[in-house]
């Protein structure tokens, strides 16, 4: 094993892996347990009312009584090493929060005083799990043999849940395991994590957030990993997270701003056991993690079989003057790695494969590399896998490094293959990161819809994949018929001429332009069918389509959740202020730098059902 890549100092057990059925929080019919910051002393967990206040109590209970299936946390700050009078427990120099199979632990609550004390609202992460034992809260960036901790431990532990929580300030120290996963580690273990922030973790040698270990099988949906730190140089690292001989499966997370001084800022996944296990994300963004050695967002190691689909992987850097490969992604030794719908941009490797150092086993579909660099060799990527449907363009020193197998793809300066070609992509706006196709881009109908994963039948936003644009001439593989895909991560959308302000959606205020509009007109946008006049048959055409436009991303609904509502207007007007990045922020509704009353405007107008 290479020196510089992810080291392993246990022996790996041939216990079965354990799929999680939990997909979000459930619903136990069992006994609940109450946990509140805020409740008055000596109360028995049993409500609200009579809360514990201090987590750990609420644990022991659950591991005493096996009819406890959830415990629910209020909104505050609570630590590991306190018990009902608020004394530091005997012998807590390590203190953690350990899981218990079968029991759900679920924050967010609003807890004592809300009208239905049951509500709580995940989005706003007021419960807070500090591992900062000595009081300040602060991000624990220092080798401390003397204050050991991880924030959760979970060791063959089944059917748990963790949901509604800011995990901050662990801080492993010490030997293996303690000095691993600052925030969690999971041995052995089958977990769900849902609506969680892991900041300002941080370990010694693995997973400044989280290690998984040992046939831990993880699914974790729409958590946020920022400013997590491993402190491990040659052989460590995993900024954020490790994966060891485990199934780890991300949606709608977010991996970003994450630092190691070894290999792995973002994440680490590697396998050194007979198993072949999984690494797997979807609709998940990888940006501005630093690695001072080499692979800044992710590196996948061994016997293992990743999957990105519809990703963001952007800005990420691998600094090393010798071993600064994969400033977006490192594949090394015998990993596989299949990637669709996926944008890789802005990355650096202080020596090769800015976007991407392969090892030969990669599969590229309808993804967009553009824009990444690296020192020697292997701007936009490194390897000799297969790639198709893909727009690599602007990337430095070249485009590719290698000799992987290039098919109907857009490649700058030219590659062998069947349907290549050497074109303007014609991008919207790369250089702010908008890499959607213009009208008339050669990229458009001119894939092979043959190398399309059969799953895949949207693009990276969400929009249908195969649309037929009658103005661009089919140069693409058609087969089977029908609409043949475009080259990239986006699909172009055909216009919507109802759409009269350019807002995205069809709404009253086009209603009322089209209606002061009425009469005789020439070449104006009010007169739909084109037929030199606004008349009520152009008021009836858009009437019929009311609604966000097709292809439209529905950048009102600020949470996710399908709908834009009254939840977003009220996110928006809690973050009024200065915004610099879109991706952090995304109540700047039209990406002006600052969230005001335009945004909520533009939120308070767009109620109803996203495309």
């Amino acid at each position: 094993m290479h020196a510089r890549h992810l080291g392993v100092a246990h022996a790996v057990t041939g216990l079965a892996v354990f799929l999680v059925a939990a997909m979000s929080t459930p619903a136990h019919a069992g006994s609940v347990v109450y946990v509140d910051d805020d409740a008055p002393a000596g109360g028995d967990g049993s409500s609200w009312t009579t809360a514990y206040r201090f987590l750990q109590d609420a644990f022991a209970e659950a591991a005493g009584d096996p009819g406890i299936t959830e415990i629910r946390v209020g909104q505050g700050t609570y630590k590991p090493d306190q018990d009902e009078a608020g004394n530091v427990r005997p012998g807590d120099r390590e203190a953690t929060f350990q899981l218990i199979s079968g029991v759900d632990v679920i924050g967010g609550f609003a807890g004592l005083g809300h009208p239905n004390r049951d509500d709580r609202d995940v989005e706003i992460f007021e419960t807070i799990l500090s591992g900062d034992l000595a009081g300040d809260d602060g991000p624990q960036f220092e080798n401390n043999d003397e204050n050991t901790f991880q924030v959760f431990t979970a060791v063959n532990i089944l059917d748990a849940t963790l949901s509604g929580f800011t995990l901050t300030s662990g801080n492993a120290a010490g030997s293996f395991p303690s000095d691993s996963g600052g925030a969690l580690f999971g041995d052995h273990s089958a977990l769900a994590i849902t609506h969680c922030l892991f900041r300002g973790n941080s370990a010694n040698r693995l997973g400044g957030a989280i290690l998984l270990n040992n046939g831990s099988t993880v699914t974790m949906a729409d958590c946020t990993l920022e400013g997590n730190r491993s402190l491990g140089g040659s052989g460590q690292g995993g900024g954020a997270v490790v994966a060891f001989d485990s199934q780890l499966l991300l949606l709608s997370c977010r991996i970003r701003d994450n630092s190691t001084s070894g290999v792995a800022a973002g994440i680490g996944a590697a396998t050194f056991g007979g198993e072949t296990n999984e690494l797997v994300l979807v609709n998940c963004s990888i940006t501005n993690n630093s690695a001072d050695l080499e692979s800044g967002g992710v590196l996948i190691q061994g016997l293992l079989a990743a999957t990105f689909v519809n990703c963001t992987i952007r800005g990420n850097e691998a600094l090393d003057a010798e071993w600064g490969f994969g400033g977006g992604i490192r594949v090394i030794e015998g990993a596989e790695l299949h990637l669709s719908n996926t944008l890789i941009t802005g990355n650096h490797a202080q020596v090769a494969g800015g976007g991407i150092h392969g090892n030969g086993n990669l599969t590229v579909v309808n993804c967009t590399i553009g824009g990444n660099t690296a020192g020697e060799n292997g701007g936009g990527m490194v390897d000799g896998g297969a790639v198709s449907n893909s727009i690599l363009w602007d990337n430095s020193p070249d485009q590719i490094s290698g000799s992987p197998m290039v098919s109907f793809s857009d490649i700058e300066g030219g590659f062998p293959g069947t349907g290549n070609i050497d074109a303007d992509p014609l991008f919207v706006d790369p250089d702010n990161s908008d890499f959607r196709l213009l009208p008339g881009s050669p990229c458009i109908d001119a894939g092979d819809n043959t190398t399309v994963p059969i799953e895949i039948t949207t693009d990276l936003d969400g929009n249908p994949r195969f649309v037929d644009d009658p103005g661009t001439p089919d140069t693409g593989n058609p087969g089977p018929p029908g609409p043949i895909v475009d080259m990239g991560a986006y699909e172009f959308q055909l216009p919507c001429p109802w759409d009269l302000n350019g807002d995205g959606v069809v709404n009253v205020l086009d209603l009322i332009e089209l209606v002061m509009s009425f009469g005789p007109c020439e070449d104006c946008s009010a007169d739909i069918d084109d037929d030199g006049i606004v008349n009520v048959l152009d008021l009836i055409a858009l009437i019929m389509n009311f609604g966000p436009c097709p292809g439209t991303p529905c950048v009102w609904d600020v949470n996710g959740d399908g709908i834009v509502d009254q939840l977003d207007l009220q996110a928006v007007t809690s973050n009024l202020g200065p915004c610099d990045d879109p991706e952090v922020c995304p109540w700047d509704i039209n990406g002006d730098g600052v969230v005001n009353g335009q945004d909520v405007g533009a939120v308070a107008t767009h109620f109803g059902p996203c495309p």
